[in-house]
């Protein structure tokens, strides 16, 4: 199956609808790691970037 990183905002808005959607996806057998990124920068140079912003803040859930 799929590994999928989601990454939301800590707002009630984003965390709400993916915490009905990770489950769902982890029953049907996805792999998934969840990233609430406390302070966003207005723009990413790469997606690598993006990535290790989510990783050295310490907000990934697996």
């Amino acid at each position: 199956m799929a590994r999928i990183l989601i990454a939301t905002t800590p707002a009630t808005r984003h965390v709400n609808p993916m915490a009905v959607l990770v489950p769902e996806l982890i029953n049907r057998g996805h792999t998934m790691w969840w990233s609430r990124v406390k302070h966003l920068k207005a723009k990413w140079s790469s997606w690598e970037s993006a990535i290790n912003l989510i990783f050295n803040q310490g907000n990934l859930f697996y």
